[in-house]
């Protein structure tokens, strides 16, 4: 183990700290077979409170010796390659307590074989709240037999994962294998339990110095992978939801820790607004994993049922859309488009300069509460709630008709438009010579339904002769070559490197636009570029694991051009992938009322097939190619009926049926 921060490790090294001054006073020591750690002083210096947990790496097996020092098991002159201690007989047996390192655990143990003879042991690493919960955990993990039936349970868990869930079959097979296997586990590495209230969610470094921070995240719920998991996560979020619309949408101040632990009331009191107008990121992960989870699994969790709203009082799931689409209309400018809060950026953050003084407005932003509103149009007119469909449609046009007069720049969308010296400058049009063209702008208008006419076909067809690349679309083009003070931040990177690099979740989002724009060569094109198989096959390039989609790719104006950047992270690239392949290039696609068959098939295949569990009936979809029907045409039987159009409504008998899709 490594009992700290390896990176600050390196950028202070020396200096006493190693990065951090908490790590002067930790401790470790071995006794009972087991090197043990503890934190003494942890959170503030000053405070001398000490990390609730005690760590613990340890063997079934006889430890011969031990080492906790870095430059001890690795020398003075060696690296991983071929650290000293390996030539040694033994470790040093040197515990820690305040040095200038991270404190490291390694164990060493002796095995001796027979011919014929086998062996088995286990190393053992967590940490418990205290010694005797150690204790408990070694003496239960002592017997290998308890070890083998623990990797046993695992092993069905994965199984089931894989196995109870979305399954497909393509001639892609390296693919398949990313969809089925390696989407699926990156999508299970994230989730996060709480240890106030046992909500689960998505969170990074949880229990780490500050705590950790869990949130819902639209990645997650739109995996289909595990209704249990994503109710639960579903329901927490609209729980923390205000019933004020003047405030903030949704208070994500979670802590996965205890509480007590970190010094805080069981529920802390919703916080002020951040922002003097709602951001992006207070509105996306609430509205976007609504909609997808109402896709996924229709309306009857929620319906005669009343949700509680952060404050305690009580609504439906109707009052709780109301709310939340009220807050998020709030920011509106004079030109009918969402402002962007002062000196930070709407969805790209790094457009830290665009709004001066509050007033710059993002055209992406207006096209993505385009989208949730249309799809609530959608839900509320099903559930025949007609007073809020009449009151979303007339906001849609509204949102809708401010965008196209505004902002269409001939044959793209604008980006957003900067408040910068007082003054409303467009950013992404082709006046510009850097920044011309923004790839969300064009994507988001075709999936908010705001590109009328034929300007999604243009706004498309621009981004394929100017923004494709051999690892998939940019995010802009041309890249800056300075800073620009209309832009901020995303102007001063070296070209190439987070400025115009390849970003996988608008890429995915410019796939999912091409295929409803019916601009399929493009989304395929785009797809296989961007596709994760696609930069394996140089992974010296890519210099990320082959397994896992990173954020993003480096782009080409840079050395570094396909080089992989934060992979695992929490699954955005992972995810969206995964959709736009699956619902929009496969096109089996969840909507409100049923399952869309809309494939998009390559040329070059003749067949694939779909295993698809859909509101507890399940699906084995076969899709070929038919050469008698004309382009376009689309024939499609259940159980060998031949079906009227392409959405099959659920049977709702739980009973697995057979699905043969015949396409020109």
């Amino acid at each position: 183990w490594n009992l700290g921060d390896a990176v600050k490790y390196v950028v202070r090294r020396g200096d006493g700290r190693a990065g951090s001054q908490q790590n002067l006073y930790k401790k470790t020591w071995f006794s009972d077979n087991t090197i043990w750690a503890i934190h003494p002083n942890w959170r503030n210096v000053g405070a001398c409170e000490a990390w609730p947990y005690t760590g613990y790496l340890s063997s079934n097996f006889p430890v011969a010796s031990f080492e906790s020092i870095r430059s001890e098991f690795l020398g003075y002159a060696s690296d991983f390659s071929k650290p000293q201690a390996l030539s040694d007989a033994e470790l040093s047996n040197t515990e820690f307590w305040s040095e200038d390192d991270y404190p490291w655990g390694v164990l060493h143990t002796r095995i001796g074989l027979n011919p014929g003879e086998s062996k088995g042991f286990s190393y053992i690493l967590g940490m418990e709240r205290d010694e005797e919960g150690v204790r408990k955990m070694l003496a239960r993990y002592a017997d290998q037999h308890v070890v083998r039936e623990e990797f046993k349970l695992l092993q069905e868990y994965y199984d089931n994962l894989l196995e109870q869930s979305i399954h497909i079959t393509t001639p892609d097979t390296e693919n398949d294998r990313i969809i089925n296997i390696w989407s699926k586990y990156h999508w299970n590495q994230v989730i996060k339990r709480s240890q106030n209230d046992d909500a689960l969610g998505l969170g990074l470094w949880c229990y780490g110095i500050e705590g950790g921070g869990m949130s819902v995240h639209p990645e997650h719920i739109m995996l289909p992978l595990n209704k249990e998991i994503i109710s639960g996560e579903i329901n927490y979020m609209l729980r923390n939801q205000t019933e004020d619309p003047s405030r903030t949408l949704i208070h994500t101040g979670q802590r996965a820790m205890l509480h007590e632990d970190l010094g805080l009331e069981s529920k802390p009191e919703f916080p002020a607004n951040h922002f003097d107008v709602p951001h992006h990121h207070n509105i996306w992960g609430f509205l976007t994993s609504l909609v997808f989870y109402m896709k996924e699994y229709g309306t009857v969790d929620f319906e005669d049922r009343e949700i509680e709203f952060y404050e305690g009082s009580r609504g439906d799931i109707w009052d709780h859309l109301d709310k939340a689409i009220t807050v998020s209309l709030s920011g509106l400018s004079s030109n009918g488009l969402p402002r962007i809060p002062a000196n930070v950026g709407d969805w790209m953050d790094e457009f830290t300069k665009i709004s001066q003084n509050g007033n710059a407005e993002s055209v992406m932003l207006g096209m993505q509460l385009s989208f949730y509103l249309k799809e609530f149009i959608k839900i509320a007119e099903l559930a025949s709630q007609t007073d809020l469909q009449k009151k979303w449609e007339k906001q849609y046009e509204s949102l809708k008709a401010a965008i196209n007069e505004s902002a269409w720049d001939g044959n793209w969308y604008v980006r957003a438009f900067s408040d910068r010296n007082g003054k409303r400058r467009a950013v992404g049009t082709q006046k510009n010579n850097e920044g011309k063209i923004y790839l969300n702008a064009q994507s988001w208008s075709v999936l908010g339904g705001v590109a009328s006419g034929d300007r999604a076909s243009k706004a498309l067809r621009s981004v394929g002769s100017m923004m494709i690349t051999d690892f998939g679309p940019v995010i802009f083009y041309p890249s800056y070559s300075s800073f620009n003070e209309y832009v901020g931040t995303q102007s001063i990177y070296s070209p190439g490197f987070r400025n115009s690099c390849i970003y996988l979740r608008p890429a995915s989002w410019a796939i999912m636009a091409a295929c409803l724009a019916g601009e399929n060569e493009l989304a395929w094109e785009m797809y296989n570029k961007a596709s994760l198989v696609n930069q394996t096959r140089d992974i010296k390039r890519f210099q990320c694991e082959p397994y896992v989609y990173p954020e993003n790719y480096v782009g080409p104006d840079h050395r570094l051009a396909g080089k992989g950047q934060f992979q695992w992270c929490l699954g955005e690239a992972t995810s969206w992938m995964w959709v736009a392949y699956n619902y929009y290039l496969l096109g089996i696609r969840p909507e409100f009322d049923g399952l869309l068959i809309d494939p998009k098939m390559p040329a070059e295949w003749d067949n694939f097939s779909v295993e698809r569990p859909f509101r507890g009936d399940h699906y084995s979809i076969e899709i070929k190619r038919n050469e008698k029907l004309l382009p376009g045409k689309i024939n499609i039987y259940i159980d060998g009926k031949s079906m009227k159009g392409n959405l099959i409504r659920p049977a709702g008998d739980g009973k697995r049926h057979k699905v043969r899709v015949e396409i020109g």
